[in-house]
């Protein structure tokens, strides 16, 4: 695979003299000079009150200042601390869908509870980037010791993370105490699609003092591997905070050291995986429901081709990828079944037409001419576009015999030539590919 180099300038981020024994490239930090992050404590106790909360803060936190106002300028370990109730201007309280969102970490009982809270505690920590991790284990440690035997919540508003006393124990507390620490327990990955397309950006990154990073346009069934591949990302530069001087970041699964993290990637890898692979980052401004911060994206350069296809060679080489061919012969049980799956189309294309929820992706076998012997290659592609009978989509698998084509590819096809569908769904299950057992028992 080709690497395209993206020049540009990070305004945020400090320059480091380090340089790379191997490349002799110069570095840069990406690390930022200070850090400041949020948590709103709902208490439903009345013994946690704005008193209780600051005296707390100053027992366990003593290298911490609190103050008035947040100054300009972070240059000292500082905290802001506020109260207020319904009717408040700066009272706080998820919406109802955002607290649905947190079902993960909360109980529907607990949900209810927190709708019926009067009052939130804001504190706000602020501080320069120095020793930032330690820091937090400290704002973790001071939430814990607030909600703890107490009937209250937490919300990390920099993942926008609903807690109770025992699951903020578990995600923030025991989950952050390795030697080698898990980044990606501290931070969460927000997925979502964006027509017909997927972005998927970190949040709460901010919070270590380094920038949030995100990645765009990819295929939505592929979710899994783009999401474990900004994962590889944060944890590789939480655990070295630079990059080449030319944008480049080499991702080296083996190397990471947080042996969590590393194992939990390649047990997601095909065999065939180099577990190594270079990406390009660039300075990209935050979207809404994005944090405010320094943002890096995973970028490919458009002019070198489908983003897609540079994408899907990125995720190759990490991640391996398998695919098999098949020579059959069309005979009337297949043809019967693929005649069935295809009275489901008008289904697909109104659930597709209508925008598809979030984890949910539509992908149709087509077939593919392999040259002048009138033989054809069938293939998955992932549809993102449906119009009249004129479609488009990304090629899912690397063809055997057509040398033009790749995964990842842009691709135009007739809706009356697909053979089958497959409906992908965000508990995994999937509708659909009935000829696949046709074609297993054929073969």
């Amino acid at each position: 695979m080709r690497y395209f180099i993206l020049f540009f300038i990070i305004t945020a981020c400090t320059p480091a003299s380090q340089t790379n024994d191997a490349s002799h490239q110069e570095k840069m930090s990406v690390l930022e000079e200070s850090f400041i992050s949020a948590v709103v404590i709902f208490p439903l106790d009345e013994t946690i009150t704005l008193a209780t909360g600051i005296a707390k803060a100053k027992e366990l936190m003593p290298q911490f200042k609190v103050v008035d106002e947040i100054p300009d300028a972070l240059t000292y370990d500082g905290y802001k601390v506020t109260f207020s109730q319904p009717g408040d201007e700066d009272f706080t309280l998820p919406k109802p869908d955002e607290m649905a969102a947190a079902l993960g970490y909360l109980s529907a009982d607990e949900v209810q509870e927190l709708a019926s809270t009067r009052a939130n505690i804001v504190f706000t920590f602020f501080g320069p980037s120095k020793e930032v991790v330690k820091k937090q284990h400290s704002i973790n440690d001071l939430v814990y010791a607030l909600l703890q035997n107490k009937k209250a919540f937490a919300l990390d508003m920099s993942t926008f993370e609903l807690f109770g006393p025992a699951t903020w124990k578990t995600h923030r507390i025991e989950s952050f105490n390795e030697e080698q620490l898990d980044i990606t327990s501290q931070v969460t990955l927000h997925s979502y699609r964006e027509e017909a397309y997927c972005r998927v950006v970190s949040l709460g990154m901010n919070k270590f003092a380094l920038p949030e990073i995100s990645l765009r346009d990819f295929p939505c069934s592929d979710s899994n591997p783009f999401g474990n591949l900004v994962n590889a990302t944060l944890q590789s530069l939480y655990e070295s905070p630079f990059i080449q001087a030319d944008s480049t970041l080499t991702i080296d699964i083996p190397k990471i050291r947080n042996e969590k993290i590393r194992v939990t990637l390649i047990e997601s890898m095909e065999k065939d995986a180099l577990q190594k692979a270079a990406i390009h980052l660039t300075y990209a401004e935050p979207e809404e429901g994005d944090n405010p911060s320094t943002q890096l994206r995973i970028a490919f350069d458009p002019e070198q081709g489908s983003i897609q296809q540079q994408a899907k060679e990125v995720i190759d080489l990490l991640f391996g990828a398998t695919d098999s061919i098949t020579y059959i012969k069309h005979n009337e049980e297949l043809m019967q079944v693929s005649r069935e799956a295809r009275t489901h189309l008008p289904d697909m294309k109104k659930l597709f037409l209508a925008g598809l929820k979030p984890g949910y992706s539509i992908m149709v076998k087509v077939p593919f001419p392999t040259g002048n012997d009138g033989g054809n290659e069938w293939m998955w592609v992932e549809v993102t576009q449906w119009n009249s009978g004129r479609m488009e989509g990304i090629l899912q698998n690397d063809p055997y015999e057509i040398p033009d084509l790749k995964a990842g590819s842009l691709v135009k096809f007739e809706e009356a030539d697909i053979f089958d569908y497959l409906l992908n769904k965000p508990d995994g299950t999937f509708e659909g590919n009935e000829t696949s057992k046709i074609i297993e028992k054929m073969n």
